[in-house]
């Protein structure tokens, strides 16, 4: 600024007339040099004219010369002093341009940091409001999920709860196989007993010939004494003899009869028992269907069983009072034989009371053959009852059984598929899920 200043034109000086040795203090001053330069431009001035002027005047000049002196140097010490608050004065209008400079500089960065805070503080809002909007998605995503999760948990649960049943039905389902595998141990065994049985059948059927033999050796001893007796008795006695003799070979027949009966039986019992159970045990290890329809033959089975002892029970019956009618009769023949050889002594049948006693004996012991049968025959069929009673109950509680484990399975396949359904259906959502988040 100082350079700019001292660089500008200098005014001209005025005319003489006007100014005479005084220094023109007329703001601005350009600098102090100008200021000295037209002090002398002044003094050189009226230099010039004093010549001119008249020698009555030059005292008074010089007066005014000492004047114009002293107030030249009070002038160049006020032009010092001006110089000296001029300087102070440009350099704290340098420093003022320079503070305002930096203070334009910090106003400016001011500004800049203002509009940088303006729009950070609007990028901030918008933030602030797609962070509250995506917030507010989490949030219902949030709960989403907990439901989602709580579903998942419950599903989890009955899938658990699921597989416990199964556990538990899988559990009995073996322990009732192992029970069916003892009942087949068992089988076994009765089909051993029945070998036993049948070995001891085959001994009694041996014993029975046996004995019949010796019943057909007595009765052709008695047929010879009978024939004795016909040639010396009267008619009726020789009719009676003839009843009795039909009644021996109907009763002979019955014992025949019960006794093949009773082998039938045993043998059909034994091998439909050892049937049915090795039917109901491989039904139960293919398929539940088998098992039921195992129990239906099983059931047909158990009811033809029942007619037929039914049937035989009821010939034992008719068997039993033919039996007790022969018996009957004997005791007639033998009384009537009785008051023969008492009341009629002079008669030719005579009957030794050793050989009576062996007749009786032999009477006897067929009577008590006969009601041994017939009591072996009835615990025979009590026991095939209480069997047949038992394997109904048994098929009962079988049935019972697998129906309500088939009920399990089923009530089990339905909660792990709904468990499946639900985990499909939270693994499907939490994959949408995933893909929006990232």
């Amino acid at each position: 600024m100082a350079k700019n200043r001292a660089d500008a034109p200098v005014e001209t000086p005025p005319r003489m007339s006007e100014v005479v040795g005084e220094i023109d203090t007329r703001s601005p001053f350009q600098s102090v040099r100008d200021a000295v330069s037209l002090f002398r431009q002044a003094s050189f001035s009226k230099q010039q004219q004093q010549p001119r002027l008249s020698s009555p005047s030059s005292s008074q000049d010089a007066t005014d010369v000492s004047e114009k002196e002293t107030q030249l140097l009070l002038a160049e010490q006020e032009m010092d002093r001006v110089q000296l608050c001029l300087d102070t004065s440009v350099k704290a209008k340098a420093r003022a341009l320079s503070d305002l400079d930096s203070a334009q500089r910090k106003a400016f960065d001011l500004r800049a940091k203002l509009e940088a805070t303006k729009h950070s503080k609007k990028s901030a809002i918008l933030t602030k409001h797609t962070m509250n909007q995506r917030l507010e998605k989490l949030q219902s995503r949030s709960q989403e999920t907990e439901r989602a999760r709580e579903n998942y948990i419950l599903a989890t649960a009955g899938l658990l709860m699921a597989r416990q049943k199964l556990a538990e039905i899988k559990q009995e389902f073996s322990i009732s196989v192992e029970e069916r595998l003892s009942e087949l141990h068992r089988a076994e065994e009765a089909e051993c007993a029945t070998v036993v049985n049948s070995q001891k059948i085959r001994d009694m059927t041996h014993e029975i010939s046996e004995m019949r033999d010796a019943a057909e050796r007595l009765k052709s001893e008695a047929e010879l004494r009978l024939e004795d007796l016909r040639r010396g008795c009267d008619p009726e006695l020789r009719k009676d003899i003839d009843e009795l003799e039909e009644i021996s070979a109907e009763n002979e027949l019955l014992q025949e009869e019960i006794k093949l009966a009773r082998e039938l039986k045993e043998a059909k019992s034994a091998m439909r028992e050892i049937f049915d159970e090795e039917r109901s045990y491989k039904s139960l290890v293919g398929s539940h269907g088998g098992v039921g329809r195992e129990a239906e033959r099983t059931r047909q089975e158990a009811e033809e069983m029942r007619m037929q002892v039914d049937e035989l029970r009821r010939e034992a019956a008719g068997r039993r009072t033919v039996m007790g009618e022969a018996v009957k009769q004997l005791e007639i023949v033998g009384r009537a034989v009785e008051s023969l050889t008492h009341d009629e002594p002079d008669k030719k049948i005579r009957i030794s009371l050793k050989e009576y006693e062996e007749l009786r004996g032999k009477h006897e012991e067929s009577e008590r053959m006969v009601q041994y049968k017939a009591k072996t025959v009835a615990v025979q069929l009590e026991e095939i009852k209480e069997s047949r009673v038992e394997g109904e109950i048994m098929l009962e509680e079988k049935m019972k059984e697998m129906e309500e484990v088939e009920e399990a399975i089923d009530s089990a396949l339905r909660n792990a598929e709904i468990a499946e359904e639900a985990h499909c259906i939270v693994d499907a959502e939490l994959r949408k899920w995933k893909p929006q988040e990232l």
